[in-house]
């Protein structure tokens, strides 16, 4: 029989459930969740006025926004996912990007790609350690003996 007193002892899920933020081990102080998706919102409004100006400064600000929204915000996290599955363009580039972005990004951009997504880029992975040259090994020229 199971008391309250007693640790729970179920194994922790391999893949955060979708709307769990990936790059969080604890969940975040109510204020400090306020706080950000209220940035969010207001970077959002302000780089959509600004996005016609001649610098990109409306697209980095969107951009920050929609990052902070989706860090902390299931709803804005499942709208990103539904976005990546209408739109595989969008997704392809959201993906090429995330190679060159900080860790803290790169996880809640994985925490809003769509199942096929996820699917490829493991498949990708599992493609990338098995080809020679993957782990420091040098490639074998096949002209060679």
């Amino acid at each position: 029989m199971t008391t309250p007193s007693d640790p729970d002892t179920s194994p922790a899920p391999d893949r955060p459930a979708p709307g769990a933020a990936a790059d969080h081990a604890r969940p975040r102080h109510p204020i400090l969740r306020l706080v950000s998706i209220t940035a969010g919102v207001v970077l959002v409004i302000v780089g959509l006025i600004t996005w016609p100006m001649p610098i990109p400064v409306g697209f980095i600000l969107t951009a920050l926004g929609v990052f902070l929204l989706a860090r902390d915000s299931v709803i804005a996290r499942n709208a990103i996912r539904r976005s990546r599955e209408r739109w595989p363009a969008l997704d392809r580039t959201i993906c090429r990007v995330a190679a060159h972005l900080p860790h803290s990004a790169r996880g809640v951009i994985r925490s809003t790609a769509p199942e096929e997504t996820l699917r490829r880029l493991e498949a990708d992975q599992g493609e990338t350690a098995s080809a020679p040259g993957a782990r420091g090994e040098p490639a074998r020229d096949s002209a060679q003996p």
